[in-house]
Protein backbone atom coordinates (compact mmCIF):
# COMPACT_ATOMS: atom_id res chain seq x y z
CA UNK A 1 0.00 0.00 0.00
CA UNK A 2 1.69 3.56 -0.83
CA UNK A 3 1.13 7.00 -0.55
CA UNK A 4 0.16 9.47 -2.78
CA UNK A 5 2.64 12.47 -3.25
CA UNK A 6 2.63 16.12 -2.95
CA UNK A 7 1.51 17.65 -6.35
CA UNK A 8 0.57 13.81 -7.70
CA UNK A 9 -2.65 13.18 -9.10
CA UNK A 10 -4.87 9.74 -8.11
CA UNK A 11 -3.93 8.44 -11.39
CA UNK A 12 -0.74 8.50 -11.89
CA UNK A 13 -0.40 7.70 -8.13
CA UNK A 14 -1.73 4.46 -8.92
CA UNK A 15 0.28 3.92 -12.27
CA UNK A 16 3.67 4.40 -9.81
CA UNK A 17 2.26 2.15 -7.10
CA UNK A 18 1.38 -0.37 -9.72
CA UNK A 19 4.75 -0.37 -11.18
CA UNK A 20 6.47 -0.26 -7.29
CA UNK A 21 4.30 -2.82 -5.89
CA UNK A 22 3.89 -5.61 -8.90
CA UNK A 23 6.67 -4.33 -11.54
CA UNK A 24 4.05 -3.97 -14.08
CA UNK A 25 3.19 -0.91 -16.23
CA UNK A 26 -0.38 -0.35 -15.75
CA UNK A 27 -3.11 1.90 -17.23
CA UNK A 28 -6.15 2.47 -15.40
CA UNK A 29 -9.49 2.23 -17.11
CA UNK A 30 -12.27 3.03 -14.58
CA UNK A 31 -12.59 3.87 -10.71
CA UNK A 32 -14.04 0.82 -8.86
CA UNK A 33 -14.58 2.82 -5.73
CA UNK A 34 -12.93 5.12 -3.29
CA UNK A 35 -12.95 3.31 0.43
CA UNK A 36 -12.09 4.31 3.20
CA UNK A 37 -11.09 2.15 6.73
CA UNK A 38 -8.53 2.34 9.90
CA UNK A 39 -5.58 0.25 10.33
CA UNK A 40 -5.11 -1.19 13.79
CA UNK A 41 -3.18 1.87 14.81
CA UNK A 42 -5.68 3.99 14.26
CA UNK A 43 -4.84 5.77 11.23
CA UNK A 44 -7.37 6.57 8.41
CA UNK A 45 -6.86 5.13 4.98
CA UNK A 46 -8.15 6.07 2.32
CA UNK A 47 -7.82 3.44 -0.83
CA UNK A 48 -8.92 4.47 -4.56
CA UNK A 49 -9.12 1.03 -6.39
CA UNK A 50 -9.04 0.98 -10.39
CA UNK A 51 -9.86 -1.69 -13.02
CA UNK A 52 -6.72 -1.51 -15.26
CA UNK A 53 -5.16 -3.21 -17.68
CA UNK A 54 -1.63 -4.34 -18.14
CA UNK A 55 0.80 -2.80 -20.51
CA UNK A 56 3.75 -3.87 -20.06
CA UNK A 57 6.41 -5.00 -17.40
CA UNK A 58 7.10 -8.19 -15.54
CA UNK A 59 5.47 -9.56 -12.06
CA UNK A 60 8.25 -9.17 -9.97
CA UNK A 61 8.44 -8.81 -5.71
CA UNK A 62 10.01 -5.70 -4.44
CA UNK A 63 12.42 -6.35 -1.80
CA UNK A 64 10.39 -4.64 1.02
CA UNK A 65 7.77 -7.61 0.17
CA UNK A 66 7.52 -11.51 0.47
CA UNK A 67 5.70 -12.35 -2.69
CA UNK A 68 3.54 -10.78 -5.33
CA UNK A 69 0.58 -12.87 -6.97
CA UNK A 70 -2.57 -12.56 -8.72
CA UNK A 71 -5.94 -13.75 -7.37
CA UNK A 72 -9.28 -14.74 -9.11
CA UNK A 73 -12.47 -13.62 -7.28
CA UNK A 74 -13.31 -17.28 -6.86
CA UNK A 75 -9.48 -17.26 -5.24
CA UNK A 76 -9.86 -14.11 -2.99
CA UNK A 77 -13.01 -16.27 -1.48
CA UNK A 78 -10.86 -19.05 -0.82
CA UNK A 79 -8.51 -16.76 1.46
CA UNK A 80 -8.95 -16.21 5.26
CA UNK A 81 -10.57 -12.99 6.14
CA UNK A 82 -7.05 -12.10 7.97
CA UNK A 83 -4.70 -12.41 4.77
CA UNK A 84 -6.92 -9.47 2.74
CA UNK A 85 -7.30 -6.10 3.70
CA UNK A 86 -11.28 -5.11 4.96
CA UNK A 87 -12.36 -3.14 2.35
CA UNK A 88 -11.66 -5.83 -0.56
CA UNK A 89 -15.13 -7.73 -0.27
CA UNK A 90 -16.57 -4.17 -0.87
CA UNK A 91 -14.54 -3.84 -3.70
CA UNK A 92 -15.27 -7.30 -4.99
CA UNK A 93 -19.07 -6.38 -4.90
CA UNK A 94 -18.99 -3.15 -6.52
CA UNK A 95 -16.77 -4.73 -9.31
CA UNK A 96 -19.47 -7.45 -9.66
CA UNK A 97 -22.12 -4.69 -9.74
CA UNK A 98 -21.15 -2.85 -12.41
CA UNK A 99 -20.12 0.03 -10.55
CA UNK A 100 -17.86 2.46 -13.15
CA UNK A 101 -16.37 5.83 -11.99
CA UNK A 102 -14.88 7.24 -15.38
CA UNK A 103 -11.07 8.66 -14.92
CA UNK A 104 -12.33 11.95 -15.69
CA UNK A 105 -14.82 11.76 -12.98
CA UNK A 106 -12.08 10.56 -10.30
CA UNK A 107 -11.87 13.44 -7.36
CA UNK A 108 -8.16 13.98 -7.67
Amino acid sequence: MGRKEVNEDIISCAKREGKEETGLDLRPIYLIGKYTFCLPSGNKVIAYIFKSEIVGGKLSTPEDMMDVRQFSLEEIKELDEKSIAPFINNVIQDYKSGERIPLDEVDL
